[in-house]
């Protein structure tokens, strides 16, 4: 049976349903978009950020699999280049072994459209697919502070996945023994860096001039860096769209030293969170000396609106101590970052990369799964609807 690949297209729409259903029928909590236009990102004329999906269809042109390319332009060795992300595969030969080369299939078809192509987020069944195709695979940190102790010990639903585990749990939340540790574990770290961590900032609607100026002077400072003028941050947070961000430009004294976007989202009956408020420091950008500060002023504003926790995804050193010294934990080894062989060759070891490499949770698959439930369909079955995003326990499941 030979597969070919093809762009998403009304004309497909009813195949993509069709393709859903079987895999929902078949067990699999994976689907594919049946919208061909992305709400999130979609191309719209010359822009240097977009998303782009392709299906694969077999002889009789039914849907077997799709998956989502996110054209992106990235600053390295001096210069800008274009390259991409991509989402998924998502292929029914995980229900199916008669489609197993459809997987198989797409990355071979992605690469040929974009040989320079990297993945910040997936499952193990996707990292075992690339390391199959010679990619490059890392595990890059979670950033995670607890600011309601009481509320995560009893309503998150991640680590009470068992009697025993709900019942210490229980017992450290009405003892008050958890929020004790906690809070102090989180003091502990602050007190131990000793940043100065005071700054200003102004809540704003869109990235304007200002934002090119700061990615003008920001930008040598960083071996690799997905371009973050106002063009390209409007595309991926845009005014009335996805993802629902919270825009700030950050100054000390008379200086813009950074820009950071964050989310504060309710959760409803979520498998990893419950009904708990997550805030979610989306993304950040600016001065490397600045870094603490910039944090503290995103921590700062999600913790004065009463979120529960607040999550980052970070790759770059310096960011990792900024957010330490706010508080965080830094727990390894949370999400996939692979790169293709024509990339790593470009870029340089993957592992040395990680030395002065920025990327963080609106690079790659995005906050798919940390914004509001409903406001963007993901690859992944509604009920399920985390692409990229998944803790351990989740990913040795």
């Amino acid at each position: 049976m030979a597969i070919k690949i093809v762009e998403h297209a009304l004309e497909y729409q009813d195949r993509v349903r069709a393709f859903n259903r079987r895999m929902k029928e078949k067990g699999s909590a994976w689907a594919f978009y049946e919208n061909p236009v992305p709400r999130w990102i979609p191309k719209r004329g010359d822009q240097s950020t977009w998303r782009q999906y392709y299906l694969a269809l077999d002889d009789d042109d039914e849907v077997r699999g799709g998956y989502c390319l996110k054209h992106q332009t990235f600053w390295f060795g001096g210069r800008v280049h274009k390259i991409a992300s991509f989402q998924g595969p998502v292929s029914e030969g995980a229900v199916d072994r008669k489609y197993g080369l459809a997987a198989v299939c797409m990355v071979r078809d992605m690469l040929a459209r974009e040989p320079n192509l990297f993945a910040f987020g997936g499952n193990e069944d996707i990292t075992r697919l690339l390391r199959a195709n010679r990619w490059s695979v890392l595990h890059t940190p979670l950033c995670l502070k607890v600011i309601r102790p009481y509320r995560f010990l009893r309503l998150n639903r991640m680590l009470r996945n068992s009697t025993s585990r709900r019942w210490i749990l229980d017992g450290l939340a009405f003892s008050g023994l958890g929020w004790i540790g906690l809070k102090s574990l989180s003091s502990m770290r602050t007190i131990a860096h000793r940043h100065p961590l005071l700054a200003d900032c102004e809540i704003v609607e869109t990235f304007c001039d200002w934002t090119d100026e700061l990615w003008l002077s920001s930008r040598e400072s960083y071996d690799v860096s997905a371009v973050r003028d106002s063009e390209a941050l409007n595309l991926l947070m845009p005014k009335d769209g996805w993802p629902p961000v919270i825009r700030l430009k950050i100054t000390f004294g008379s200086q813009v030293i950074g820009t950071a976007a964050v989310l504060d989202t309710p959760m409803q009956d979520d498998r990893r969170f419950g009904c708990l408020r997550v805030g979610t420091i989306v993304d950040n950008f600016g001065l490397l000396a600045h870094s603490p500060r910039i944090v503290a002023v995103a921590t700062n504003l999600l913790e004065q609106r009463g979120v529960d926790l607040i999550v980052s995804y970070q790759t770059h050193p310096q960011w990792l101590e900024a957010f330490r010294a706010n508080g965080f934990q830094v727990l390894q080894n949370r999400r996939v970052l692979a790169f293709s062989p024509s990339l790593e060759r470009q870029w340089g070891h993957a592992e040395s990369l990680l030395c002065d490499l920025h990327m963080n949770t609106i690079d790659g698959d995005g906050p798919l799964g940390l914004a509001p439930v409903g406001s963007l369909r993901s690859a992944t079955y509604p009920e399920q609807p985390e692409a990229g995003f998944y803790w351990k326990d989740d990913a040795e499941e």
